[in-house]
C-alpha cells in the first residue's frame, strides 16, 4: 500500500512528475521503502550517527528499502552515518540528500511507507499522510 497519495494535491505537477520519474528509477512497485532524514535543526534534537546506522542496516537485511532524504546541509552527516553501516553498499539504500528540491521530496515521501524526521521534511511528511513513529 503506497501511504498518502491523496495527500500529495499541493505538489507542483512537475515536482510530481519528477518524484515519479526517481520512483521509477530506483524503485518497483511492490517495494516497501523508509525513508529517513539524518539531518535536525538542532544537534541536541538530532539521533547520533550509530542509531540510524543500525536501523538501515536492519531494515536493509529484512528487505525493505532505504530513502535517505535532506537537504545540501545533511550531506556530511549523511556520509558520516553511512560510513558506520555494515550494508552501505547495499543496492536497497538510496542516497536522495541534497538531491531533490522540496516539492520532489514531498512527491517521494508521499510513497513511503514510514518517514523518520525532524524539521522541514516532517512538515512534508505530514501534508503527505506518510506515516511515522
Amino acid at each position: 500500500m503506497q501511504m498518502g497519495r491523496r495527500g500529495s494535491r499541493w505538489i507542483p505537477p512537475a515536482a510530481k512528475e519528477e518524484a515519479e520519474r526517481l520512483w521509477q528509477a530506483h524503485f518497483a512497485p511492490t517495494d516497501k521503502v523508509i525513508a529517513i532524514n539524518i539531518g535536525a535543526s538542532w544537534a541536541t534534537k538530532r539521533w547520533i550517527d550509530a542509531y540510524f546506522a543500525v536501523v538501515a542496516d536492519t531494515y536493509l537485511r529484512r528487505g525493505y528499502h532505504i530513502a535517505v532524504m535532506g537537504g545540501p546541509m545533511d550531506m556530511e552527516m549523511v556520509e558520516e552515518c553511512r560510513a558506520r553501516m555494515e550494508e552501505r553498499e547495499h543496492p536497497h539504500l538510496h542516497i536522495f540528500t541534497g538531491k531533490v528540491s522540496l516539492g520532489v521530496l514531498a512527491g517521494l515521501l508521499s510513497r513511503c511507507i514510514l518517514f523518520h524526521h525532524d524539521g522541514l521534511p516532517g512538515q512534508c511528511m505530514s501534508a503527505s499522510q506518510c506515516t511515522s513513529p
